[in-house]
């Protein structure tokens, strides 16, 4: 019996004490993963601030002369409202000893209570003394900051002065704690200082010379710290943050106790409560070191163990486990959302990218038409040099438009998955040749020399024979622009393996190793330091390249080894089993069987008589309407053998005047959409309405004659009116 007894002591003992040195390390563990939460979240939020800093600097970087102060406000104030830790963002400008009178005058004109200010020992605003430099805040949002009153010159307390040199120095951000004296109830604000230069940041991230001033981001210590003790459940235990001095010293800055109390120590004796020890972890906020010290809460990371707290002991690593978990999967969520967050703003940073860059490629060809108008303007009777040049630099430039405006529908079309491909079976060396022939004149221009190495014997592939033309003319463009004048362009065609290849190799500019997996993203154009001297581009003619490949079952890759050595682009087909058609000939044409009557409806005045003179100059009668009510009347009165009708009418729109055409009792005109929209589905609806044929603007000649050609002639010649 006592044998029983002492042994089943024993092994209560034993058991007692491996669940209490299990949990010991469990309870350790758990203490140390909410030190790294903690602090990781601290370190998140210091980057959210140092981010929206950067973000208004970045502004006078890129408007240093436009930003008033409800400029200012409208991009501040939701960057402050989005950090519950940032309490305003200011702006304090750079101003001399001597520019001070001055500044001061301007500034007055438009709050008569502006000065610049410092405080005294008492706390009030007084007069700032006269120093070599000033930084007083300009803007703030919100206006209202205790320690930060406006017109308040930052280099004016000892310890922003210190760090504004520092900042000076340096370049880069720093940050200072201010502990207002004057108001104890004031809590403890920390600032980051970040210059703007009047041209901008290197490529290092400094800037040039002197700043023009300073963009001032001021938070709160103790909102930082509780808003990263909510963000990791608010664990139990006491937190002191500590600035490391440049000697090495260490200061507290801020201290957070734990809010319960240690057991007696004859309870801590009976369970077996051992101590953990504190934990440091250190971070880095904009150029300044700080040290977060933990102590864990003695009651809350007590360990419980003996046989009489086992039912506890158990309970609690339950309890422990499921907060573990929650914890975890806080943090896996927290990490989703911050990457989905980086991709929004990285594709928003694109977008913002891309639509600079497409009114740049916008007025790239409107400037040369109105210099070329403005030219046939000044001069009243031109010479036929005169007018041919002009003719040459507006035909060139409205076709640089509508490939800009081709390549954007494209895009459009692909994403949505309107892009039908007409299956036949090609030949890829008169591919070749005709991108060839399409990019002539630009390879012409820059002074290229171009090999095209074409086996003697047919490499049939199976696609659509405009689409493949479409690919390798944007790689021929692609090299050609991307290639100093005097390059070199090879293109070799090649069938191998049930795998037909067009490789296109220049001796450009080249691709840097880490943009080159994102070649053929779309919007993603040249780097900036080249996009002016090669010509430019939306960044769209590789992307849509790589995606009609994939639509035709093949790949496109890109290789280069590095700037200034060139690139070689890529296209792989499947080899077709069937040999390839000959491209079919244009029907011959009938000509325009002289004079027609045409009426035209457009709304746009302008493009209407334009269009209508451009008829009138071919030999055809045109009377004009501008809307559907008038153009019914003018079928009446003309009786016109051809309409060309826009779509996009007031009122009663194109498809409707179709209809309404058709169902005339006189024979209806041959009817013809003229319109912006050029979708397949447009197509189909507009030869649901009626029409006969369907054309994107603008209408080129050739076009026109062949509608003149294919329309049948009425008899009757009415008179010709204007509706």
């Amino acid at each position: 019996m006592l044998t029983a007894l002492i042994l089943g002591i024993l092994l209560s003992v034993l058991g007692s004490w491996a669940a209490y040195s299990w949990e010991q390390e469990r309870v350790e563990a758990a203490f140390s993963r909410a030190t790294t939460v903690i602090t990781e979240s601290v370190e998140d939020c210091f980057v959210h601030q140092i981010d929206n800093v950067r973000a208004v600097a970045s502004l006078y970087d890129a408007f240093p002369d436009r930003i008033g102060e409800n400029e200012f406000r409208n991009f501040v104030e939701p960057l402050v409202t989005r950090c519950e830790a940032l309490v305003a963002i200011d702006w304090a400008p750079a101003v001399t000893g001597r520019e001070r009178a001055a500044f001061e005058a301007r500034v007055a004109r438009e709050r008569p209570d502006y000065a610049i200010v410092e405080y005294d020992g008492a706390g009030q605003l007084v007069r700032a003394g006269e120093r070599e430099v000033h930084f007083p805040i300009l803007y703030a949002e919100p206006s209202q900051v205790p320690g930060y009153a406006m017109g308040f010159d930052l280099a004016s307390r000892p310890r922003e002065r210190e760090t504004i040199e520092h900042v000076r120095r340096t370049g880069r951000m720093s940050f200072v704690l201010h502990e207002p004296a004057h108001d104890a109830r004031s809590p403890t604000l920390e600032a980051l200082l970040y210059p703007v230069y009047p041209r901008g940041r290197t490529s290092s991230g400094t800037g040039g010379g002197e700043p023009v001033g300073l963009v001032v981001g001021i938070s709160r210590l103790s909102s930082i710290v509780d808003e990263a003790l909510q963000h990791a459940g608010n664990p139990p235990l006491g937190l002191e943050v500590l600035e490391v001095l440049p000697d090495g010293n260490r200061q507290r800055i801020y201290a957070r106790p734990s809010e319960s109390t240690e057991a007696p120590a004859w309870v801590s004796a009976f369970l077996l409560t051992p101590a953990i020890a504190p934990i440091e972890t250190q971070l880095v906020a904009a150029d300044h070191a700080l040290v977060l010290r933990f102590a864990p809460d003695p009651g809350a990371y007590g360990v419980r163990s003996g046989w009489p707290s086992l039912g506890i002991i158990v309970a609690g690593l339950l309890f422990t486990g499921l907060l573990a978990v929650y914890l975890d999967r806080a943090r896996r969520n927290t990490e989703r959302i911050a990457e989905l967050a980086r991709r929004l703003s990285e594709q928003d940073m694109r977008k913002n990218e891309f639509l600079a860059v497409l009114g740049h490629e916008l007025r790239n060809p409107i400037a040369p038409i109105g210099n070329a108008v403005q030219v046939l303007r000044a001069r009243r009777t031109p010479t036929p040099a005169t007018v041919e040049w002009a003719e040459g630099v507006i035909e060139r430039q409205v076709a640089q438009l509508a490939r800009l405006v081709d390549d954007l529908l494209d895009v459009a079309r692909i994403t949505r998955g309107d892009i039908a491909l007409r299956d036949e079976h090609v030949d890829l060396r008169e591919i070749v040749q005709r991108a060839v022939e399409t990019q002539r004149p630009l390879i012409d221009a820059r002074r290229h020399a171009l090999r095209e190495r074409l086996p003697p014997d047919p490499v049939p592939v199976r696609g659509d024979r405009a689409r493949l033309i479409q690919v390798v003319g944007n790689l021929i463009d692609n090299a050609a622009k991307y290639t100093p004048e005097g390059g070199r362009i090879d293109i070799d065609v090649t069938s191998e393996g049930g795998e037909a290849t067009v490789a296109v190799r220049d001796s450009g500019i080249g691709i840097p190793p880490e943009l080159l997996p994102h070649v053929f993203d779309l919007f993603n154009a040249a780097p900036d330091r080249n996009r002016h001297a090669t010509g430019g581009g939306l960044g769209i003619g590789l992307g849509l390249a790589r995606r009609l490949i994939e639509m035709h079952g093949g790949r496109i890759e890109a290789r280069s080894a590095g700037e200034g050595a060139g690139s070689q682009f890529t296209v792989r087909l499947p080899v077709s089993s069937l040999p390839a058609a000959a491209e079919p000939d244009a029907p011959p044409s009938k000509g325009s069987r002289g004079s027609r009557r045409v009426l035209v409806v457009e709304d746009n005045a302008d493009v209407a008589m334009t269009f209508a003179v451009l008829l009138e100059t071919m030999g055809h009668q045109v009377t004009v309407a501008n809307d559907g009510a008038t153009a019914l009347d003018a079928a009446r009165s003309f009786s016109p053998e051809i309409a060309f009708i826009d779509i996009g009418l007031p009122g009663m729109d194109g498809y409707e005047l179709a209809r309404r055409l058709r169902r005339r009792g006189a024979p209806a005109p041959y009817l013809v959409a003229v319109t912006g929209y050029g979708q397949a589905r447009d197509r189909e609806r507009a030869a649901m309405a009626g029409f006969d044929r369907h054309f994107v603007k603008p209408v080129d000649v050739a076009a026109l004659d062949e509608v003149f050609a294919a329309a049948p002639e009425q008899t009757g010649s009415p008179p010709v009116t204007r509706a």
